[in-house]
C-alpha cells in the first residue's frame, strides 16, 4: 500500500501488477487510478457479461475502438443495456475497489502481497472512466474492512451459507439484487463464490447474505444445518433504528 501511495504521490503512470491470494492490476495515470483488472473476479467486464447486459464480443468491440483512438474518442461506455455514464463511472469504481481490496485488505497482514510497476501497459478504454485518487481508495478499503468486522459474527465472505424454509404465510418482496443473489445460492456456496458466479464484489454479496439472513431466508451452514442467526446478533450500527427523526419518530434501516 505504500508503494502505490508513493506512486501516486510522484504522478506516475503505468501498470502496478499486484500478486497476493490472486494476480490483478491497478491502472494510473498520472497519480490517479484509472482503473483495474482482477484474475477470477469482479472487474467492469465480468460485472457486464456476468450479468447479461452486455455480450462478451461487444466488449471486445469496445475495448477495440478504444484501441484505434486517434483524435476524438470513441463512445465513452459499452453498449450495454440501460448503461449510462453515472452507472459506468460507479462500476469503475467498484471494479477498482475490489481489486484493491481482494490484494491487499487492511487487516490480513498475513497475506504475503508483491507489487511489480510497469511505466506501460495501461488499456486505452480506461480512459473512459473517471479517475480516482488513491487516497480515496485507501478510505473504501479501510471502511468495507470495518463493516466486515461488524459483521464477522454473522456471515463472512467465506461462509457456507444456504437458503432456508420458508415459513412466511404470503408474499416475500426482496430487490433485484437480493433475487439474483438467492437464485445463484447453490448447494456449499459463500458469498464469494456467488460473487464469482455473479460477477459482482464479494464486499457487496457478503452485505446482501447478511440482509437475506437477517430476512430469515439464508442461513450459515454448518454440521447441524443452516443456523438463523438470533436479531440481536446484527450490529444495530448497520441493521439498527436510526436516530431519532424531527418529532422523535424513529426510521427503520437495513
Amino acid at each position: 500500500m505504500e508503494a502505490l501511495a508513493a506512486g501516486a504521490a510522484a504522478g506516475r503512470t503505468g501498470t502496478a501488477w499486484l500478486m497476493g491470494g490472486n494476480i490483478g492490476a491497478l491502472y494510473f495515470r498520472n497519480g490517479w487510478v484509472v482503473g483495474a483488472e482482477l484474475e477470477g473476479a469482479a472487474w467492469v467486464r465480468t460485472m457486464l457479461v456476468n450479468s447479461g447486459r452486455l455480450a462478451p464480443t461487444a466488449w471486445n468491440d469496445f475495448v477495440a475502438a478504444w484501441a484505434r483512438t486517434d483524435g476524438d474518442p470513441p463512445t465513452a461506455v459499452p453498449d450495454a443495456i440501460g448503461l449510462g455514464a453515472p452507472e459506468w463511472v460507479a462500476l469503475g469504481r467498484e471494479a477498482t475497489t475490489e481489486a484493491a481490496f481482494e490484494l491487499l485488505p487492511p487487516n490480513r497482514p498475513d497475506v504475503v502481497a508483491d507489487m511489480v510497476f510497469q511505466r506501460d501497459g495501461v488499456p486505452p478504454w480506461t480512459g473512459s472512466g473517471r479517475p480516482i485518487a488513491f487516497s480515496w481508495l485507501r478510505w473504501e478499503m479501510d471502511r468495507r474492512q470495518s463493516v466486515l468486522d461488524l459483521l464477522q459474527a454473522v456471515v463472512t465472505p467465506e461462509s457456507p451459507i444456504a437458503r432456508l424454509a420458508d415459513e412466511r404465510v404470503g408474499p416475500v418482496q426482496v430487490s433485484a439484487q437480493q433475487w439474483r443473489f438467492l437464485a445463484a445460492l447453490s448447494d456449499g456456496a459463500t458469498p464469494r463464490s456467488v460473487a464469482r458466479r455473479l460477477g459482482a464484489s464479494t464486499f457487496a454479496t457478503t452485505i446482501l447474505a447478511a440482509q437475506l439472513m437477517r430476512l430469515g431466508m439464508v442461513g450459515r451452514r454448518s454440521g447441524a444445518g443452516a443456523w438463523r442467526p438470533p436479531p440481536e446478533a446484527f450490529p444495530r450500527s448497520l441493521f439498527g433504528a436510526a436516530l431519532p427523526a424531527v418529532g422523535g419518530a424513529r426510521v427503520p434501516r437495513g
